[in-house]
């Protein structure tokens, strides 16, 4: 047997990787095909629609099976939800503090014009 052959092992073939790892393939895949999405490139592949292939220590590799792919995909958008959601919730409120800043120099400045006039009487 030749054994410069590398050969795709399925899931069922007993090949020694952890769920973690698979997982983090996965989103790092789908950060990465997002990423080009946003930046308005052209990715190699799409984590969401195409089989995935995970290279293996070994130089093999393992098609990672679809309901994995789907509930890392489910997890990935909720990740991604989060992300923007907690994103605005800070620019609201460095929004909301700004405010507030102005509105006390300007308080500021009209007790300052007060007391200066209370001051020449």
């Amino acid at each position: 047997m030749n054994k410069s052959i590398k050969t795709t092992k399925t899931w069922t073939d007993n090949v020694s990787i952890t769920p973690e790892a698979t997982n983090q393939y996965v989103i790092a895949l789908l950060h990465e095909y997002d990423n080009k999405i946003e930046n308005g490139e052209k990715p190699n592949i799409n984590p969401y629609t195409d089989k995935l292939t995970m290279k293996l220590i070994d130089g093999g590799s393992i098609e990672i099976p679809e309901t994995i792919k789907k509930n890392v995909i489910i997890n990935w958008n909720i990740i991604k939800k989060h992300s923007k959601k907690s994103y605005l919730h800070h620019m609201f409120e460095v929004i909301f503090c700004l405010v507030f800043v102005f509105i006390l120099l300007f308080l500021l400045s009209k007790l300052r014009k007060v007391v200066e006039f209370m001051n020449k009487k």
